[in-house]
């Protein structure tokens, strides 16, 4: 591993863990403060709480899931690549622990196990994670006409993201965390080994460590260098269900059957922070649609109909769709010690870079954030009681692996 991927433990990094006669204890026992009460920052809330962290949750709305994790409805399913890579590893692990949290929420996370057809199966072959199934039993499946083969994910399905965060939060209030809306974040300080939280037109708090998910927020470059996160904008639009569509499909568009609406998606527009409803892009997704689908699926009132419900929601990515995982590096001091990456020099010649004690974030997840959130926050918390997990991703979802790739191209 190069110098600057290098993860140090999670006491070398100012965290720390709360003992055995510790947990449970509402004294002595060390906090954290979450930023964000989406999917992320509740995510972590959820994984920090059960190794025995005391957690209170922020947020700057009135209620939890509001922005990006307010979707109505996400895809639940592995990600395939034609040919392994990074990335099917790393979302198929992640896809393996959001199924061990759903049967752990039980009925509360609103998920639906009906299954999803991925379209476009050329170059795929059927193993333990999908089977490739020919056009008419991708139809049988489906309830509707598929013109071409498919894969079919059994296990897969959908919920509401929302409904989702809901029930995360629920989870965690019971067994102890607070949640604190209204909380706009304006700035973090550390002083005497803590950080101080400074609110809008609220009191400042205190604690000994901070996880910065917070979304769009995070945009602002306060805490991260520049393009380090990228605003992307989606828009699902919702119409009234009138077919007999059974299950998932997706392929360049996707279609999410619930009782009374059928979900169609989405535009994505990078870059791009307005959250107001385009007529556009409901025509968009509409056409989308029937292109992917034999037009004789559809009852006719539909394809005129108004929309019934929409969703805009602004996520955050990055240039290589990989999250931002992990303690928060000294972003200045980093710029100082590898400025001269671009000029060759011998990798071991280079520090590892040194940590903002007790500060950690977990963000960037992108259209991929349902499936990723509790991987993400799993990965944190087994490197906090002294895992290699997230030292082997580190690579890949480290917080400094843009700026290092910046220093590296600079002329």
């Amino acid at each position: 591993m190069t110098p600057w991927f290098n993860l140090p433990d999670a006491s070398e990094c100012g965290w720390r863990l709360p003992t055995s006669g510790e947990q449970g204890k509402s004294s002595g026992v060390p906090s954290v403060a979450i930023i964000g009460a989406g999917i992320a920052g509740l995510s972590a809330a959820f994984a920090l709480q059960r190794i025995g962290y005391h957690v209170t949750v922020f947020d700057a709305s009135d209620r939890c899931a509001t922005g990006a994790s307010a979707s109505p409805a996400g895809i639940v399913k592995p990600y395939v690549t034609r040919q392994p890579s990074d990335a099917m590893r790393f979302y198929q692990n992640a896809y393996a622990v959001l199924m061990d949290w759903l049967v752990e929420l039980g009925d509360a996370s609103s998920y639906s196990e009906m299954g999803a057809l991925q379209l476009k199966a050329e170059g795929y072959a059927s193993n333990d994670v999908q089977q490739i199934v020919n056009a008419e039993r991708a139809s049988d499946i489906a309830g509707v006409s598929i013109d071409e083969s498919a894969m079919w994910f059994r296990q897969a399905g959908w919920l509401s993201v929302q409904v989702l965060c809901e029930a995360l939060l629920a989870d965690v209030q019971r067994h102890g965390a607070t949640f604190t809306p209204d909380h706009a974040l304006i700035d973090l300080s550390r002083a005497d080994e803590q950080w101080q939280l400074s609110f809008q037109q609220q009191p400042s708090a205190y604690f000994e460590h901070v996880i910065l998910a917070s979304g769009t927020d995070l945009l602002n470059e306060q805490w991260l260098p520049a393009r380090t996160l990228i605003p992307a904008r989606g828009q699902l639009t919702g119409f009234k269900n009138s077919t007999a569509i059974a299950t998932v499909i997706s392929g360049r568009h996707y279609a999410i059957p619930d009782e009374e609406t059928l979900w169609v998606g989405a535009t994505f527009d990078r870059g791009d922070r307005d959250t107001a409803v385009r007529v556009s892009d409901d025509d968009h997704n509409r056409n989308g649609l029937m292109d992917m689908l034999i037009e004789d699926c559809w009852h006719d009132p539909l394809i005129d109909e108004t929309p019934t419900a929409h969703y805009v929601g602004v996520r955050c990515t990055t240039v290589d769709r990989f999250p931002l995982v992990g303690p928060l590096p000294d972003f200045h001091k980093a710029r100082s010690v590898y400025q001269d990456l671009h000029h060759g020099r011998n990798p071991s010649q280079y520090p590892t870079p040194k940590m903002q004690p007790g500060l950690a974030v977990l963000a960037g997840l992108g259209a991929r954030g349902v499936v990723a959130s509790p991987y993400c926050a799993s990965l944190l918390s087994d490197w906090l009681t002294g895992g290699h997990q997230l030292r082997d991703a580190n690579r890949w979802v480290s917080p400094l692996r843009n700026l290092i790739r910046e220093l590296k191209r600079q002329a």
